[in-house]
């Protein structure tokens, strides 16, 4: 039948144009190098994770590092939206771990929890990013990162998941 030869070259077409248009991402990125911040207070306000514009709120997106003050050790690597992730991982971490049930949301974070487990001194945690805003690359990125550092409070086998 016509039609399937017909949907199958659309199907290849728009599957070149995508890579087309994430090796240009590529190439963009391999000019540029990260730039994290540095370490800051686990609980403390992050600045410059959003920017309005016309209304419209555009999140940073991502790669963030959960540190261990007292021995300066990478226990959690994530991605996605900074500002986000970071919230989700104080609020499970401010509710001792357990699932945050509100009107309007729920929150689960066993990052967040692994943390609070690990050392319930909300001081003795920071936390450092690098907005990348790519997505792909965030989680190509993530993974990489877990895969060096093997942080003990992350679940490897979700390194890189969107």
């Amino acid at each position: 039948m016509n039609i399937d030869k017909l949907a199958y070259r659309k199907a290849v077409n728009h599957m070149m144009k995508k890579a087309t248009e994430m090796q240009t991402r590529a190439e963009i990125a391999s000019e540029n190098e990260p730039i994290w911040t540095e370490p800051i207070p686990f609980a403390e306000k992050k600045e410059g994770l959003q920017k309005t514009t016309n209304y419209k709120t555009t999140m940073a997106i991502g790669v963030y590092c959960m540190i261990y003050k007292p021995t300066m050790t990478v226990m959690g690597i994530g991605q996605g939206n900074i500002a986000t992730r970071i919230r989700s991982h104080l609020q499970s971490f401010r509710n001792k771990g357990k699932v945050r049930i509100d009107e309007n949301s729920i929150t689960h974070s066993p990052l967040g929890k692994n943390m609070y487990e690990y050392d319930k001194n909300e001081d003795n945690w920071l936390v450092e990013w690098c907005v990348l805003n790519d997505k792909e690359l965030s989680c190509s990125y993530e993974e990489t990162l877990q895969n060096l550092y093997e942080p003990q409070l992350n679940s490897i086998s979700m390194a890189g998941k969107g």
